[in-house]
């Protein structure tokens, strides 16, 4: 039984792996709001190219493939 609640004490293995399962869901939660924050950024920066620089970029990409 823990002392307080700033403590916890896991007792049981089961207790280990849902500690790390919450671990586990957490960390993924945050991959998924950074990941949609740069999709954000990457849309609004295309919304804003003119037609010449993204034919530009398309030429340069081409150049680099070969």
């Amino acid at each position: 039984m823990p002392h307080s609640l700033k403590e916890c004490t896991l007792l049981t293995i089961e207790g280990i792996e849902n500690f790390v399962s919450y671990l586990n869901i957490s960390c993924l939660q945050i991959g998924n709001k950074r990941n949609q924050t740069q999709h954000m950024e990457r849309k609004q920066k295309s919304l804003t190219e003119t037609p010449e620089e993204k034919g530009k970029q398309l030429i340069a990409r081409h150049e680099y493939e070969k």
